[in-house]
């Protein structure tokens, strides 16, 4: 494990590597969304349950949404996305087929988020995609705030490497909508 710029970041991942990153509000692991050895990595490291998928968050709406099925988005709805992206509203929109089920915990929706923090949009830009977003901790775990914490938390080996920037100055988890029926599925 060690601390990286955001190219060397974006290496890792492009290799198949899982990353600790900054995001708006705490660390994130990461990695390709459709990697499916890396993303097995991530439910390890976070001992997190399959069923429940993950978050992809991109830097731009069009990194993310070559994972969605954007015909079936409701056209009202894409253009509210607009009024709050980027930002830190995450969306469960209607999947891609084909994705694997560790992405979406096998629905057929995905939540993903567009991102103004500029690490996120850096890593995802010179990753060439969107990227998986889990809070960077062990399930039932507070998540972690700091590169330091994530250091102190893991075994060195965890990680191919850490992002050693700062987190944004959110202190909540992003608010998350249904994007098929508006609905606020948290605050």
């Amino acid at each position: 494990m060690f601390d990286a710029s955001p190219a060397a970041a974006a290496r890792a991942v492009k290799n198949g590597g899982v990353v600790a990153y900054p995001t708006e509000a705490v660390f994130g692991i990461g990695c390709l969304p459709e990697d499916v050895r890396a993303l097995s990595r991530v439910m390890e490291i976070k001992k997190r349950d399959p069923a429940k998928g993950v978050i992809v968050i991109g830097g731009s709406f069009a990194e993310v949404a070559p994972f969605l099925d954007t015909a079936l988005i409701p056209e009202e709805f894409l253009t509210r996305m607009r009024d709050f992206w980027p930002g830190p509203v995450t969306c469960v929109l209607p999947a891609r087929k084909g994705l694997p089920d560790l992405l979406t915990g096998g629905r057929s929706t995905l939540a993903v988020r567009v991102s103004a923090h500029p690490p996120v949009a850096d890593l995802c830009r010179l990753s060439g995609s969107a990227l998986v977003s889990t809070s960077c901790n062990v399930s039932g775990k507070p998540p972690l705030r700091t590169a330091r914490e994530v250091r102190d938390s893991f075994p060195p080996d965890t990680f191919d490497c850490i992002l050693d920037l700062p987190c944004g100055a959110s202190l909540r988890p992003s608010r998350i909508i249904d994007g098929l029926t508006g609905r606020v599925l948290r605050e």
